[in-house]
């Protein structure tokens, strides 16, 4: 007993300590203090419950308990992910999201360390060849990404079979669309920037979904911040920038109805969504509804990448194009 009291109160001094170069006691207010207070805990709650990764009903419910998806879609198995590289079995009372789904322990003390459980460089799963680093977002990289590379990657040639209604790349690729790497780069009049070029990419998901909390917006919400926009797009009153995101909602209408009539994809009512079509397709034809649905599901109409975004979908809507 007399050892275990001894080792916490050397962790205690070492906290305390490491927190300031001089070891100044006051190292409570000034750091700890910032995130340990009752009042900030509170306010993070507050937040946090405004948030879709608080609601079970949004993936736990549906895809938390299996090993195969565990590992982003409930707490018990990101937590066993960030621990050990896997999700060895199904997981028999999957919960939702919480604090210590993300956060863990310390590992330097100092004001930038939030103790998140997963830090470092992700590798994308869909191309081994790429890692994003983006520092704190490091941590939303590992489940927000497409999973799938698309089709003329994975089975080049002239056609491609859909063998699942399914298909397509993983729901919510956000980190693909933001460096703009994995999508189908169809040839067509739109060129296709560098990856990770657009300034969005340096930003990260921290950048625009976490700044200071105001209105619904920022902080443990994860909701998108205006007043983020507002630091580089001056008198920005919504997200949709010079009319960005009404110009991306058109073109993936457009690409849509033209994915309709080519027979790619159908509305399936008990669904009550747009599914694609089992069988055999044109290439072009496949990696067009890779880009359609990828984008669609990216929910951002644009934000995350415009121009990479825009020539997806310019040059997708040429190739099919009667």
């Amino acid at each position: 007993m007399k050892k275990l009291s001894g080792l916490v109160v050397l962790a205690l001094l070492v906290m305390l300590y490491s927190c300031n170069d001089d070891g100044d006691s006051s190292v409570l207010d000034d750091t700890c203090m910032q995130c340990h207070s009752t009042q900030v805990k509170q306010d993070i709650e507050f937040q946090f419950n405004q948030s879709a990764h608080r609601a079970g009903a949004i993936a736990v419910d549906y895809a938390g308990g299996r090993s195969s998806c565990a590992q982003c879609h409930s707490h018990e198995g990101f937590v066993e992910y960030a621990a050990t590289g896997d999700v060895a079995e199904n997981i028999s009372l999957p919960s939702a999201w919480q604090c210590k789904t993300c956060h863990n322990i310390h590992k330097t003390f100092e004001k930038e360390d939030y103790a998140l459980r997963l830090a470092d460089p992700v590798t994308l799963i869909a191309d081994e060849a790429i890692t994003v680093d983006v520092e704190n977002s490091n941590l939303c990289s590992n489940c927000h990404q497409s999973r799938r590379n698309e089709p003329n990657v994975t089975n080049p040639g002239a056609t491609f079979e859909i063998t699942s209604t399914h298909y397509g790349p993983h729901h919510g690729a956000q980190i693909n669309l933001l460096h703009g790497v994995t999508f189908a780069e169809i040839a067509g009049s739109a060129s296709y920037p560098a990856e990770g070029s657009h300034p969005h990419s340096e930003l990260g998901c921290t950048g625009c979904h976490m700044p200071e909390y105001g209105e619904g917006q920022g902080g443990h919400t994860f909701n998108p911040s205006v007043a983020s926009c507002q630091e580089c797009h001056s008198g920005a009153d919504d997200f949709d920038v010079g009319g960005g995101q009404t110009e991306v909602a058109g073109l993936l209408e457009e690409l849509r109805d033209l994915l309709l009539a080519a027979e790619v994809i159908e509305w399936v009512d008990e669904d009550e969504a747009y599914e694609p079509i089992v069988g055999v397709h044109d290439m072009a034809e496949a990696q067009a509804f890779f880009n359609w649905i990828g984008i669609e599901e990216d929910r951002s109409h644009g934000v995350h990448n415009p121009t990479y975004i825009k020539a997806l979908l310019e040059n997708s809507i040429e190739a099919l194009q009667p």
